[in-house]
């Protein structure tokens, strides 16, 4: 009776060092580090206010030369932002990253009568109407190269910052503003005409930027990540110093404007160091 006692002790003992031993490599086993990340990633931009003209004067067409006074007001309103990303880390926590950023905004205007002449078919009403109901966006493309820094290197969460500097190209002017308005000729007929109130001598324009994220990655597969970001890219944007002349020339200068950045992006690890048994 006693060495069955003694015989069911040692069973015990042995079922549970038994699953330790066994589960002691498997726990020694390091997660791979993770070197080439290609990412590719989408999310929602919200930039700022632009410019406001309190007193734009605006000719008052055929008859004696009268202006009416316009309040026109710019900003940039929530847009989409996509881009590709490579980043390299030459050593555990330290890589170098690159990359193509498009951010797609949309100009909101609005435009305000503050004084006006008499004028039977109110054209320089619709022109300003026309301006506050119009919407269009501006596109930019963005190269960035510079550095970022890991937190963790073989865990399955890894916080992370990242800094980028380079430059934006920009195809849509944020000077430029013009509205439509409808002419009555005497014999019934309507034209429509496009009056430019703002020019700006070229549309498309290169600029520097500055790009800084902070965010994690989570592993969800061996070579894939899914990360979660915030960043903000600071733009140098022109904006209009004062009133136009009647030919709508501008003069302007350059100021800095933040736009940040929600994104979500998927990651494929391209290349990786295998991790150690202890």
């Amino acid at each position: 009776m006693r060495h069955s006692s003694v015989r069911l002790l040692r069973r015990w003992c042995v079922g549970l060092v038994l699953p330790a031993a066994i589960s002691q490599p498997l726990a020694a086993q390091v997660r791979p580090e993770s070197r080439l990340i290609f990412s590719i990633f989408g999310g929602v931009v919200r930039p700022g206010g632009l410019w406001t003209l309190d007193k734009q004067p605006l000719l008052v067409l055929f008859g004696t030369p009268r202006y009416d006074t316009l309040r026109l007001r710019r900003k940039l309103t929530t847009g989409l932002t996509a881009g590709l990303s490579a980043t390299f880390f030459r050593s555990a926590n330290f890589g170098l990253s690159g990359e193509i950023v498009y951010v797609a905004l949309r100009i909101d205007d609005d435009c305000e009568m503050t004084f006006t002449h008499l004028d039977v078919q109110l054209r320089n009403t619709q022109l300003c109407d026309d301006i506050t109901q119009r919407t269009r966006t501006a596109s930019t493309v963005g190269f960035y190269f510079g550095a970022a820094y890991r937190f963790t290197t073989r865990s399955a969460v890894t916080p992370y910052v990242r800094l980028q500097g380079g430059f934006a190209v920009r195809s849509s002017s944020l000077i430029e503003m013009t509205g439509r308005f409808i002419d009555e000729q005497p014999d019934g007929t309507q034209t429509v005409n496009l009056r430019s109130v703002l020019l700006e001598d070229s549309r498309i324009s290169v600029d520097p930027g500055l790009a800084g994220a902070a965010g994690i990655m989570f592993a969800v597969a061996p070579g894939y990540n899914v990360r979660l970001e915030v960043r903000d890219h600071l733009l140098v944007v022109d904006r209009p110093t004062a009133a136009a002349d009647q030919l709508g020339s501008v003069e302007t200068e350059s100021f800095l404007t933040f736009a940040p950045a929600l994104v979500i992006g998927i990651d494929i690890v391209l290349e990786r160091r295998r991790g150690r048994r202890y």
